[in-house]
Formats: structure tokens, C-alpha cells, sequence
């Protein structure tokens, strides 16, 4: 039987997606390592500066957002052990957190917005980290049941074969006929005509 693209597509989503749940399940530990205070905020280092309140961090994250010119990527600072880098791309800017994964979230004018986004985004790990999960195995489950039906015998298999042969006899027909099967065709024409 020739080689499937599925027989190669599964094994390499499957290797994929194992690789984006390990690394998913890194930045979902270094989150819980580094938990927010109930009802509080985990400190925030930009540039060099400590921030304790969310308004305050949104508000220089935007300042810092507004010094970067068009295209740059810079990294600024760290957030409950992930890096944090902006980008600025066709007046919109980026925020990407990053430790085994980069995560991006794009940022609004609000600078309690642009906290909270970001906190969404490193709370919603360990869903996404689940949802990685049930794609694995999805993939393991699809994998198999390919496996099972490219050894099942085409049902009609024999009929194909007589098929592919009787077409070949009359290509090979066709071919070496050519000039007198034109000719049919012309005669054919000719009498449509008349």
C-alpha cells in the first residue's frame, strides 16, 4: 500500500502537541509558584521599577508602550516569574509573556484593562494546558482508527483492476490508432454535417 499523508500528518501533530503540553505544563507551574494575593496584585518589575498596585503598572506598561517606535520589540520587565516584552506593530502593541511559551495579549488604552488582560492570560493556562490535553487525545484516538481502516481490503478492489486494465488496453489502443481513429471522428462529423 503507498504511504498516507495521514500516516505521516498524526505522528507529527501528535509530537507536536505533546511537546505544547509540556511546555504548557511548565508555565502552568511556574504560575502556581508564583500565585496572585487574594484579592491583591503580585508585584510587577518594569524597567528596573516595583509596582504593588495594578493602575500604576498599566499605566507605566502604556508609557513604555508609547516610547516604542514602529516594529520594536522590547523586553521591559517580569511578572510572577514570566519575561514580559512589548512589541509595536502598525500602531497596535503587544504584550507577550514568556517562559517556555510566548503568550500575547494585545493592549488596550485602559491601563487597568491592559493588567487584567494580562492576568487573564496566565490564569487561563491551565485550560489551555487542558484543552492541549483533549487534542492528544483526539489525535491518539484518530491515529488508531486510521491505522484499523487502511488495512481494511477496498471492497471493490477487483473491480478497479479490471477497470485500470481495460483503460489501459484502450489507451494503448487510442495511441497506436491515432491517425485512423481521427479519421473516424472526421467521418463521424462529416455525416452529422451533411
Amino acid at each position: 500500500r503507498q504511504m498516507c499523508i495521514r500516516d505521516r500528518y498524526y505522528p507529527v501533530k501528535i509530537a507536536e502537541t505533546k511537546e505544547q503540553i509540556a511546555n504548557l505544563t511548565e508555565d502552568v507551574q511556574l504560575a502556581q509558584a508564583h500565585p496572585n494575593p487574594k484579592d491583591g496584585f503580585s508585584p510587577m518589575t518594569l524597567e528596573g521599577m516595583v509596582f504593588t498596585e495594578r493602575v500604576p503598572a498599566g499605566e507605566k506598561l502604556l508609557f513604555i508602550c508609547n516610547e516604542l517606535a514602529d516594529g520594536e520589540h522590547r523586553e521591559v520587565g517580569t511578572y510572577r516569574g514570566f519575561r514580559l516584552s512589548l512589541c509595536h506593530a502598525d500602531n497596535k502593541f503587544c504584550l507577550h509573556i514568556s517562559h517556555k511559551l510566548k503568550h500575547a495579549v494585545a493592549l488596550s488604552a485602559d491601563p487597568l484593562g491592559c493588567i487584567r488582560k494580562m492576568e487573564n492570560e496566565i490564569n487561563g493556562l491551565e485550560s489551555d494546558l487542558h484543552s492541549a490535553e483533549e487534542l492528544l487525545t483526539e489525535l491518539q484516538q484518530q491515529l488508531a482508527t486510521a491505522q484499523v481502516e487502511v488495512t481494511k481490503e477496498f471492497p471493490h478492489e477487483q473491480l478497479l483492476a479490471e477497470k485500470t486494465e481495460r483503460l489501459g488496453k484502450l489507451n494503448a489502443l487510442l495511441t497506436a490508432d491515432a491517425p485512423s481513429a481521427e479519421a473516424a471522428i472526421q467521418n463521424q462529423t462529416m455525416g452529422v454535417m451533411m
